[in-house]
């Protein structure tokens, strides 16, 4: 019971008719400093598998000089381990001379040990080694990357453990790779020239790094899947090029004298064929002096030398009211 003061106390027992029976000095009660005193040794025991980041059980023990437990010891012990990241720092109750709880060690270690103190007193694991997290998922570094159409990009695949962590193979995985869209195609070099459909990871890597080029302008990802790993994929988008022509689309061949033509295209294309993003003022030109022009609206009431792509393109319209052949032309710096 609570409250005792330390000494020698009889154990009375009293059975339902009355009758007792006494074992004189049958329990001590102790002061916690002199049943601290008693101990002579902290035994640290470690079972199971260690792994970085995951409880695993341990057992303390408070021993005296012959080895025996120290039941009277009803203490705590601190508790650390050689990188410094074991949790709890400090164990709970012992019961009997015995502790027995989960701790965490949170730095994987090719020889760490655990360390039980009390005092001055000191008790130690076996050696352990803590491994690391094995990888649980494969996927890219970066995602979200920006590439222009034809560049030869930079990318780099990863393994992650189940927290999400960058992990190291702790075995050789073969890494298959497949794009969302034909027009993106996975290389082994900088110069984008072997093409591959899949790169290996060896072990005490982290992962591997490979090269893409896309050349239809858009959206694409690129997923990569092992086997016994979860899949992962990136999110890229391809850029266009820079400029490389400029293109009419639907011009007439013919037109009647003072009609309005139906409305004619203006693209902007780079070297693949994609329209580009940006705007660009385009100067429209005509070969007849007089009699001819361009206009932005559908009655050709509003003559216009110059228009303004937006998203790689533009309308217009002609109108001509001299009879004779007539070439158009569009500019942009150096584009025609």
């Amino acid at each position: 019971p609570a409250g005792l003061a330390p000494g020698l106390y009889d154990l009375l027992v009293v059975d339902p008719s009355g009758r007792e029976g006494r074992l004189e000095a049958a329990y001590e009660v102790l002061e916690v400093a002199e049943a601290s005193e008693r101990v002579a040794k902290l035994r640290v025991i470690a079972s199971g598998e260690q792994l970085e980041l995951s409880a695993f059980a341990i057992r303390v023990e408070a021993v005296d000089e012959g080895g025996g437990p120290v039941e009277s010891f009803n203490g705590q012990v601190e508790l650390r381990d050689e990188t410094g990241t074991l949790v709890p720092a400090r164990s709970g109750s012992f019961v009997r001379g015995v502790w027995e709880g989960e701790v965490e060690l949170r730095q994987a270690s090719g020889g760490d040990r655990i360390a039980a103190s009390l005092g001055r007193l000191r008790g130690y694991s076996a050696a352990l080694v803590v491994r690391a997290r094995p990888a649980a998922r494969v996927g890219v570094a970066a995602s979200g990357a920006t590439l222009r159409a034809g560049e030869c990009a930079r990318l780099r695949l990863a393994l992650f453990d189940d927290l999400g962590r960058v992990a190291e193979a702790d075995r050789p995985w073969r890494i298959a790779l497949e794009a969302a869209d034909l027009g993106l195609v996975a290389f082994a070099d900088s110069s984008c020239r072997q093409a591959v459909s899949e790169v290996m990871v060896e072990p005490s890597d982290s992962g591997a790094s490979l090269f893409v080029a896309g050349w239809h302008a858009g959206p694409n990802a690129l997923r990569a899947r092992a086997e016994g790993l979860l899949p992962g994929s990136t999110d890229l988008f391809v850029a266009p090029a820079e400029p490389a022509a400029l293109v009419f689309v639907g011009a007439p061949r013919e037109l009647t004298a003072g009609e309005c033509s139906e409305s004619v295209g203006l693209e902007v294309r780079d070297a693949f064929g994609n329209l580009g993003l940006e705007p660009l003022t385009v100067a429209l030109e005509a070969t007849a002096s007089t009699g001819f022009a361009f206009y932005s609206d559908e009655t050709c009431g509003q003559a216009v030398t110059a228009l303004e792509t937006a998203l790689g393109a533009g309308r217009f319209r002609l109108r001509g009211t001299v009879a004779g052949p007539v070439e158009i032309a569009a500019r942009a710096g150096a584009l025609v």
